[in-house]
Order: structure tokens, then C-alpha cells, then sequence
């Protein structure tokens, strides 16, 4: 009988011996895994690149902040973007707060955008909007926001906007109101 006891001592401080790790360690919580497709592809801050076309003439330049490419996603996100835009009739500077180019063609500026003409003796050489649409490969802008129009003398606002950089055409969707001034 002092042998069974024995054996029943020596299994019960057996199972505590393992058991008790269990029991003391601290739980923590399950750390919080966040979604793998919201994590960067490639950050790069202070970005400046120069893209060209297929002839080898510059087609454009970037330069922001930073920059965050999420390949599987298909965008690009710029923080403090200024693109540069290079065609024929002339070179247009597009600037904005935050932009987002999808799949390497449609590129959004949003929050305080302006696109200014690096051309000189142009008619309209800085427009304003809370926010563009930007079509590279047909170098073409839309928006659908308030747009201020300004040029030498002049100042057109009106709702949204249709604008060929290529041919340098700008057509105002709704005209609200236009001041001339005197030179």
C-alpha cells in the first residue's frame, strides 16, 4: 500500500510540475494581424523620377513626399505629389495634397490641386480644384468639383472641368462666373 501511495504522490507531483506553466503565465492578448494587402509593396520618400515615352523624350516627372506602391492592389499613393507634365503645345505642372495613380494610367490628386502652365503666353495658366482626374497616356483632365480658372486679367470659375493637355483645349462644364481685369 505505501508503494501505491507512493506512486500516486510522485504522478501528482508529476502532472502539477507540468501543469503549473499553464496555469502561471501571464495570457496575452493575440497580437492583432493586420490585412497583408494594406501593407506597402515599397515606400520611398522624397521621391523623384522621370518617366519617358516611347520615342525617348520625356513624358513626365514626379516628385513627392512620399510614395507607397501596393502592387497586389494595383496603386500608387503620393503624399505631396507635384507631376510634371510634358507634351507638344506646352508643360503643365499638376501639385495636390494626396494623389493615387491606378495601374499606371488614371491618376487622382485630391485636396487642394493645382495645375499650373509652365508655358509661357497662355491664355489660362493656373486652374484650381479640390479634385482632378488625370487620364497619362491621353494627357487628359476632368473633374467634377468647383474649378477656378486664372489667367493674365482674367479669373473663371464655374462646376467641373474637361481639359486636353496634349492640345491645350479646356472646357468648363458649368460657367458660374468670369472677371476680367484691367491691365
Amino acid at each position: 500500500m505505501s508503494a501505491r501511495i507512493a506512486l500516486t504522490i510522485l504522478f501528482t507531483i508529476a502532472m502539477v510540475w507540468l501543469w503549473l506553466p499553464y496555469f502561471f503565465t501571464p495570457k496575452e492578448p493575440k497580437p492583432i494581424v493586420e490585412n497583408v494587402a494594406s501593407i506597402p509593396d515599397y515606400i520611398a520618400t522624397d521621391l523623384k523620377q522621370t518617366n519617358f515615352n516611347k520615342s525617348g523624350t520625356v513624358s513626365h516627372k514626379v516628385m513627392a513626399r512620399k510614395m507607397s506602391m501596393y502592387q497586389d492592389l494595383g496603386f500608387t499613393h503620393f503624399e505631396k505629389p507635384q507631376f510634371t507634365i510634358f507634351s507638344e503645345q506646352g508643360v503643365w505642372q499638376l501639385t495636390a495634397d494626396e494623389a493615387t495613380l491606378y495601374n499606371n494610367e488614371k491618376l487622382i490628386l485630391e485636396q487642394n490641386v493645382i495645375a499650373k502652365s509652365l508655358t509661357p503666353n497662355i491664355m489660362l495658366n493656373i486652374i484650381e480644384a479640390a479634385s482632378v482626374e488625370y487620364l497619362i497616356n491621353s494627357k487628359l483632365m476632368t473633374s467634377q468639383s468647383e474649378v477656378k480658372m486664372t489667367g493674365p486679367g482674367l479669373e473663371i470659375k464655374g462646376q467641373g472641368l474637361n481639359a486636353n493637355l496634349e492640345e491645350q483645349v479646356i472646357k468648363l462644364i458649368n460657367h458660374t462666373k468670369t472677371t476680367y481685369y484691367d491691365q
